[in-house]
C-alpha cells in the first residue's frame, strides 16, 4: 500500500510539474514566466536560464538580454526576433520513502530512493510567423507549428508537430493553456502530428514531455524532457 501510495504521488508530480514561457509585453520586452497558465505564476529566476538565443525570419540570429527588471525576469528583443529558444538548467529530483525531494540527486538523498530523474526544459516563443519555423530548429525535445498561427481565429485549429533530434516522434502527450487534467491533453499520431483547437484570443502555450531511461548519471535513473511552443492569438 505505501508504494503504491508513493507512485501515485509521483504520476501527480510529474503532471503537474511547472512550465517556463517567454511572453511578449511590449514591442521590444519579453517577460521569462514559470508555473502554472492561469493558475500560480512568477517570473523565472535568471539562474535557471542555461541558455537562451533569438533568431530572425532568415534563422539569423539576434540580440537577447535577460535582466531582472522591478523583480521580473524581463527579456530586451529586437523587432527582427521572430522565435527565442530557451534551454533551462537541469535539476533533478527523488522520490523516497520519505516523500520527494527537488534539487537533489540519489548520492545526496536520505532515506530509501523509489525513483530519480534528471529534468531539462526546452522553450519556444513565436514572436511573427516565418516559413522556416514550420521545420525543427535542432532542440533535443521540439514542438514545431505546421502552419502560421498568428493566421488562426477561435474556433480554428493549428496543426503541430512533436520532434526527438530533429526526427518526429509520436504517442507523446500535448497539455494546451496549462491544463493538466489528464483526460484533456491530446495524443500526438504515429507520425508526431496533433491538430490543436483555438478556443480563445491571448497567449497559447502547448507542452509536452517525455522520459528516457539515464545511464552514466550516479544522481539519476531517468530523464525527463519537456518542451513547450507559445504564441498569442489575435
Amino acid at each position: 500500500m505505501k508504494k503504491t501510495a508513493i507512485s501515485i504521488a509521483l504520476l501527480s508530480t510529474l503532471a503537474f510539474a511547472h512550465d517556463a514561457w517567454i511572453q511578449q509585453t511590449a514591442n521590444d520586452n519579453a517577460t521569462i514566466f514559470w508555473g502554472h497558465l492561469g493558475k500560480e505564476l512568477k517570473t523565472l529566476d535568471t539562474a535557471k536560464i542555461q541558455k537562451i538565443d533569438g533568431y530572425d525570419k532568415n534563422g539569423k540570429k539576434t540580440e537577447l538580454k535577460a535582466e531582472v527588471k522591478e523583480q521580473n525576469t524581463s527579456l530586451k528583443i529586437t523587432p527582427k526576433t521572430a522565435v527565442t529558444l530557451m534551454e533551462l538548467a537541469p535539476s533533478y529530483k527523488v522520490q523516497t520513502t520519505e516523500g520527494t525531494k527537488y534539487g537533489i540527486g540519489k548520492r545526496a538523498a536520505q532515506g530509501n530512493v523509489v525513483s530519480s530523474s534528471k529534468g531539462i526544459k526546452y522553450s519556444k516563443a513565436i514572436f511573427f510567423w516565418s516559413d522556416k519555423l514550420s521545420k525543427p530548429t535542432g532542440a533535443p525535445l521540439e514542438i514545431v507549428t505546421l502552419n502560421n498561427p498568428f493566421k488562426a481565429k477561435v474556433g480554428n485549429k493549428i496543426s503541430v508537430q512533436t520532434f526527438k533530434d530533429s526526427k518526429p516522434i509520436g504517442g507523446l502527450k500535448l497539455v494546451v493553456d496549462g491544463e493538466h487534467d489528464v483526460n484533456k491533453t491530446i495524443t500526438t499520431d504515429a507520425n508526431g502530428k496533433a491538430d490543436i483547437l483555438v478556443g480563445k484570443k491571448g497567449l497559447k502555450l502547448i507542452a509536452t514531455k517525455k522520459e528516457s531511461p539515464l545511464t552514466g548519471d550516479l544522481d539519476a535513473d531517468t530523464l525527463t524532457e519537456s518542451a513547450n511552443v507559445s504564441f498569442v492569438i489575435k
